[in-house]
Formats: C-alpha cells, sequence, structure tokens
C-alpha cells in the first residue's frame, strides 16, 4: 500500500511539473516575442498557435487516453504491439492533413499562411510525443526532465533568433524544433530502454 502511494505520488509530482513547466516558461517566452517583434505580430504567432493547438487535438484524439491503456497492456502480452502502430499512424494522418492544408493556403498568396508554416515542426512534435508511452509505463521522470530541457532550449532558440519583425513567422517553429529534438532523445530512451 505505502508503495502504490509513493508511486502515485511521484506519478502526480511529474505531471504536475510538465504541466507547471509548460506555463511558466511560456509567460517568460511571451513577453520576450513581444519585445522583439511588437504586440501585433505576437498577436499572428499565438492565433498560429491556437490553430496548432486545434490541430493537435486531432493529431492525439484518442490516443492520449488509449495509449497508456495499451502500454499497460503490453507489459503482459504482446499483442497489443500493432494497436500502438495504428495509434500513431493515425496520427501520422492528421498531421498529413494539415501540412496539405497549409501548403494549399500557400498557393492563395495569403501573409498568415507563414506563421501556419512555422507551426509544422509543433504540430509534427505531437505526432511524435511519446507522453503515452511513459505515462503508460509510469516513468514520467524521463518526460518530465526532457519536456524541461526543451523548453529550455526553446527559450534560447527564441532569444538568440528571433530578433526583429521578419522573424515573427518563426517563433513558433524554434519552439516546435525544441520540442521535437526532446521528442527523439526520449524515443532513444524508450528504444535503448525497453526496446
Amino acid at each position: 500500500m505505502i508503495q502504490l502511494l509513493k508511486k502515485s505520488f511521484f506519478n502526480l509530482f511529474h505531471l504536475g511539473t510538465v504541466q507547471a513547466t509548460n506555463i511558466l516558461l511560456q509567460l517568460v517566452l511571451i513577453p520576450l516575442v513581444v519585445k522583439r517583434i511588437g504586440l501585433e505580430a505576437n498577436g499572428y504567432v499565438l492565433t498560429a498557435l491556437s490553430i496548432a493547438g486545434f490541430f493537435s487535438i486531432f493529431v492525439n484524439y484518442a490516443s492520449n487516453q488509449t495509449g497508456p491503456i495499451e502500454i499497460r497492456l503490453s507489459k503482459i502480452s504482446d499483442t497489443s504491439n500493432a494497436n500502438i502502430s495504428a495509434l500513431l499512424n493515425i496520427r501520422l494522418i492528421f498531421f498529413f492533413v494539415f501540412v496539405v492544408g497549409v501548403v494549399f493556403l500557400y498557393f492563395f498568396d495569403i501573409p498568415f499562411v507563414l506563421f501556419l508554416m512555422g507551426v509544422i515542426p509543433l504540430v509534427f512534435a505531437e505526432v511524435i510525443n511519446p507522453y503515452v508511452y511513459f505515462l503508460g509505463l509510469e516513468e514520467l521522470k524521463y518526460y518530465n526532465l526532457a519536456n524541461l530541457f526543451a523548453r529550455v532550449a526553446a527559450l534560447v532558440l527564441v532569444y538568440y533568433f528571433i530578433n526583429h519583425l521578419g522573424d515573427a513567422p518563426w517563433v513558433n517553429a524554434l519552439v516546435g524544433v525544441a520540442q521535437v529534438s526532446g521528442f527523439l532523445f526520449l524515443w532513444g530512451i524508450l528504444i535503448f530502454k525497453h526496446k
């Protein structure tokens, strides 16, 4: 019983830390971006980020709920591996639809489309986000640390590469590249540790 309580406490701690890290570093990032590119361009950045968040809901559709269960079942039986592949394939399909939509809008010469192109790495980060694996394996400390480093790396990238208004469409791209790097590192841990 004490072991279960201890495990539950650490899982809740790590889940809370992931959320706190995401919110706190976003609160640091927004003033930095506003100072560098201005309030109006920051509005475009945040609008594109909201659109990316909307499509990320589709990318993660049901996998954040069913994925950890599949991972937990895979520890008992090898039969659920095909279901995990199906979840990743569904994520890729939604990502492909998003990219095709952005490319389609690009041909209409809409200025805002550059901001949408900038969120492609963010949406891709959601495709390869291994959160469901670490939650199912109850090893959130690795996810927590990689998330922290990815968020700090995003802040550093934005600090060094976003210097004027013309850089505004690429703010979200830099954040997405940092997240993709963190998630690829986590996949390396999964492959090395769990084969």
